[in-house]
C-alpha cells in the first residue's frame, strides 16, 4: 500500500479501490472484529457473493490471526447449521440479502456470539437486524493495523468439501513459513 497508494489493487462493478483504500478498510474492520472480542485462531465464518466488503473482511480476519471459514451462500438450513456448527465459528458475516436463510436457524448455531451484517452489492450500508452489527459499525473503528504475533503454521482457513460421498469436510490451510 504505501508502495503502490492510488494505484487500483480491485475493479468492482464500477468501483475501482486503490491499496490504500484496502489497507485502510481492512484495518478497520480487524480493528471493528477485535473490539468485538475476536482473537487470533477464532473462526469466523463469511457467507456472501462476491464484494468488496467480503474481500476487506477476507483480509482482516487474516490480518488478526483469525480463521476465515467461508460457507456457500446457496446453503440453506442443515447444511448452513451443519458448517457453522462443525468450524467452531463464533463470528458470522453475512451479506443482508442472504440474512433470510440465517435468520430462521440463528437460534442453532450453537457457538455463535456476534452476526455482522456485510451491505449487499451495490448498497452503501445495511440495516441490522436486532442483535446483528452493521459493517458499517466496523469501519468507525481505527485505520492502524492491529499487531499480532502470526507464526509459520497457523490455521488460517477451513474451506469445507461439497460433500459429495458424505457430510462436507473441513479441509484446513495454514500460514506458510516465509521463504
Amino acid at each position: 500500500a504505501e508502495r503502490n497508494k492510488d494505484k487500483v489493487y480491485l475493479y468492482f462493478e464500477d468501483q475501482a479501490i486503490s491499496y490504500l483504500q484496502l489497507r485502510d478498510r481492512t484495518a478497520r474492520i480487524a480493528n471493528g472484529l477485535v473490539d468485538l472480542g475476536v482473537k487470533k485462531d477464532d473462526k469466523v465464518a463469511i457467507m456472501g457473493y462476491n464484494s468488496p466488503e467480503h474481500v476487506y473482511s477476507m483480509f482482516a480476519i487474516s490480518t488478526i490471526g483469525a480463521v476465515h471459514v467461508p460457507v456457500n451462500a446457496a446453503l440453506k438450513s442443515d447444511g448452513l447449521i451443519y458448517i457453522v456448527n462443525q468450524s467452531d465459528s463464533e463470528t458470522l458475516m453475512v451479506e443482508q440479502e442472504l440474512w433470510e436463510s440465517v435468520e430462521p436457524v440463528r437460534d442453532k448455531l450453537a457457538n455463535i456470539k456476534r452476526t455482522i451484517i456485510l451491505p449487499s452489492s451495490g448498497e452503501g450500508g445495511s440495516n441490522s437486524p436486532p442483535g446483528c452489527i452493521s459493517l458499517e459499525e466496523l469501519y468507525r473503528s481505527s485505520n492502524k493495523a492491529p499487531r499480532v504475533l502470526l507464526q509459520p503454521g497457523d490455521m488460517t482457513r477451513i474451506l469445507y468439501t461439497s460433500g459429495t460421498t458424505g457430510l462436507p469436510k473441513g479441509t484446513v490451510t495454514r500460514r506458510a513459513s516465509p521463504s
